[in-house]
């Protein structure tokens, strides 16, 4: 990533410190532009096409032709494939199992969502 001071404005977590550069930024013409040139010419400098495409792609490239490897080796996305889907695919036929396949509904009897269809029609709840 590009050195904090190649930005043209001082890069800060603070709120306080973050409204007061835009509001410079937002009312100064000359520091707005600055500001801005600064911004394209730190992303050309650490983010560059030419420096990093080819290297990325390479690695695209060994990661796609070892994939099974790859996913072997990578713990957390192994537990969140096998748990975050197969639960979301269990809610799913809990849901078709309670309410008969029909459309589930809130506890006042109204369907879930704001809109419901009667011959064709949106009609506003």
């Amino acid at each position: 990533m590009a050195a904090e001071e190649t930005w043209g404005y001082p890069l800060s977590d603070d709120p306080e410190q973050f409204a007061a550069t835009t509001a410079h930024l937002y009312q100064d013409r000359v520091a707005w532009f600055s500001a801005r040139d600064a911004g394209n010419q730190a992303l050309e400098t650490g983010f560059s096409y030419r420096q990093h495409a080819a290297a990325f792609i390479e690695r695209l490239e060994s990661i796609a032709a070892n994939l099974e490897a790859h996913r072997n080796r990578q713990i957390w996305g192994r537990i969140l494939r096998r748990t975050e889907y197969r639960a979301e695919e269990f809610m799913s036929r809990w849901i078709e199992a309670k309410t008969g396949g029909q459309t589930p509904r809130a506890g006042c009897g109204r369907p879930l969502h704001p809109v419901q269809i009667r011959s064709g029609e949106f009609i506003e709840r």
